[in-house]
């Protein structure tokens, strides 16, 4: 039997990349959601941890941005591409 749980793990490995081009849409989502962000934090260097980070876009632009990630995700798909998506940044 198949749980709550995996469904939703199953449902973002899957759709990881549509997850990442979702945020290229749409732009202004993520630069608004990202100075939020920032608002909050303290000025870089600091640790941050990324919860429920999906693909790693916010983490991935706070890592460029000074800060050390951590990303913590529930679909292992998930975490694949953002460790390649991190990768790929350097």
């Amino acid at each position: 039997m198949t749980t709550k749980t995996q469904l939703v793990e199953d449902h973002y490995s899957q759709n990881t990349d549509t997850e990442w081009q979702r945020l290229e849409k749409h732009r202004t989502e993520f630069a608004v959601t990202l100075r939020t962000l920032e608002s909050f934090l303290p000025s870089p260097p600091c640790s941050v941890l990324d919860i429920g980070g999906g693909p790693g876009r916010y983490a991935i632009e706070l890592a460029a941005r000074g800060y050390t990630v951590t990303l913590v995700d529930l679909a292992a798909g998930c975490l694949e591409f953002a460790q390649q998506k991190a990768a790929d940044a350097g």
